[in-house]
């Protein structure tokens, strides 16, 4: 969704300590994701491909065999190795809920909230997604209807989203069942009663479903077995179980959920027939499934493609492995600068430089940044440098690289580089810099 905040901090979502610059480390945007992904993509000059579907994995000798559709037809690209991190698909509406004349738009993401202005919206759902669509669509002024099959999750309570739901007449009803769309209006039960909404649009925020185009393409290449197929579609995550056993204790469930699943640790770690897996099907869900988890997974799977050991405490089944896993990995600083070097700084502008050397920002808020993730950016003294800050915007114009600065600084010893380092993901974080990738980099 545009404009979307996400709940996880900047640093879980950098790449190989390439900082992730943004106005707030812990209210990051969307935009400002993409913003990153893009500039990280230029630097490192990868080949991206999109509208490109896979069909196939056929394992020939040393190499993989991807068969792909694109909108000019057939095609295949031949691999060394092959990671698959797309296991799932939205969850449509079971079509026995639609009645066959029904006119109300079904949509299952909100992609801008412009799109339903002036319509009377339904959100059905009762997780995350769902009340982000919801509030992003009340904070519009829209009035909506959110139903929910479940129990109300800790974020309905909150006094902010209780207070938007009741500043723009909307309504939220959760242990609905007996859902029904018809022409014009949904029906349900609630507590007893039978209710009908009018609207003119449902939103679908019903959860992900395995794909079983995914499941079929590793069988049929011989990557999973049947036995492995079968446990992946019989295994229920955390967030099912905690619908059908709602009075159990949440990490026992979350036990029950890694334990349902396959082991498949030789999928994301060796491989199989040139094909590992990670993300996605690997993981027991809840916070566990997210996108952050997903790609730490996927950064393992690559680790041990490029020869890097196995890690530590990997003698536990793969799910319990990955669920005990602490976010994000740390980057020895002497490594994480080596990695930064050849970036430019460039400063941001005018309007997001100046609050980052504010004195508010070199003091409360700074050292607030530094207690909630001291380990990423090293000792908080060096914020209060304020010359040396100047020194660094001033020359950060976007053609000097980060190792270039720090020689006009006089830093060639670990510890300053490690100042250094600390300055700038400071800056970073706070929106003083942006950076752009090397000079003259080419794919």
């Amino acid at each position: 969704m545009e404009g979307l905040l996400l709940t996880s901090p900047a640093a879980y979502y950098e790449v190989g300590a390439l900082p992730l610059d943004c106005a707030a480390c812990n209210r990051l945007t969307r935009e400002e994701v993409l913003h990153y992904y893009a500039r990280v993509i230029s630097h490192h000059g990868l080949d991206i491909r999109c509208g490109t579907r896979c069909i196939g994995l056929e394992p020939i000798g040393r190499h993989v065999l991807v068969r792909v559709t694109t909108s000019e037809g057939l095609g295949w690209f031949r691999a060394d190795r092959v990671l698959v991190t797309s296991w799932y698909e939205k969850r449509p509406l079971d079509p026995d809920l639609l009645s066959s004349d029904h006119k109300i738009a079904v949509h299952y993401t909100v992609q801008n909230p412009i799109l339903f202005a002036g319509k009377k919206v339904v959100v059905l759902g009762g997780g995350l997604s769902a009340y982000e669509y919801a509030t992003r669509l009340m904070e519009n002024g829209q009035t909506v209807v959110l139903l929910a099959r479940c129990a109300a999750r800790p974020i309905f309570h909150d006094p902010r989203f209780r207070r938007l739901v009741a500043a723009t007449g909307s309504a939220v009803f959760h242990r609905i069942s007996g859902f029904v769309l018809g022409r014009s209006r949904v029906r349900f039960t609630h507590k007893g009663a039978k209710c009908t909404v009018h609207c003119d649009a449902l939103v679908a925020a019903i959860g992900q479903r395995l794909r079983e185009e995914v499941l079929q393409i590793l069988s049929g290449a011989r990557v999973l077995s049947r036995r492995e197929c079968r446990l992946l579609r019989q295994a229920r995550s955390y967030e099912r179980l905690i619908q059908e056993f709602p009075n159990e204790d949440e990490a026992a469930l979350m036990q029950r959920a890694a334990a349902e699943l396959p082991d498949l640790k030789q999928q994301l770690f060796q491989g199989r027939r040139g094909v590992h897996l990670a993300g996605g099907a690997l993981h027991a869900g809840s916070s566990n499934g997210g996108v952050v988890y997903s790609l730490f997974s996927a950064t393992l799977a690559v680790r041990t493609i490029a020869g890097h050991p196995l890690p530590e405490a990997t003698q536990a089944s793969l799910p319990e492995y990955l669920s005990a896993l602490p976010l994000p990995e740390k980057v020895p600083q002497r490594l994480a600068f080596a990695r930064i070097s050849d970036l430019r700084p460039l400063r941001a502008s005018v309007r997001t430089s100046r609050p980052a050397l504010s004195d508010a920002e070199e003091g409360q808020a700074g050292q607030s940044l530094w207690q909630e993730d001291p380990s990423c950016c090293g000792p908080p003294e060096i914020l209060r440098e304020r010359p040396e800050i100047e020194m660094v915007v001033r020359d950060a114009d976007g053609t000097r690289s980060v190792g270039n600065l720090a020689r006009r600084l006089g830093m060639r010893t670990g510890i300053e580089q490690a100042a250094l380092f600390s300055l700038l993901r400071h800056l970073w974080w706070t929106g003083g810099l942006t950076w752009l990738p090397a000079g003259g980099r080419q794919s």
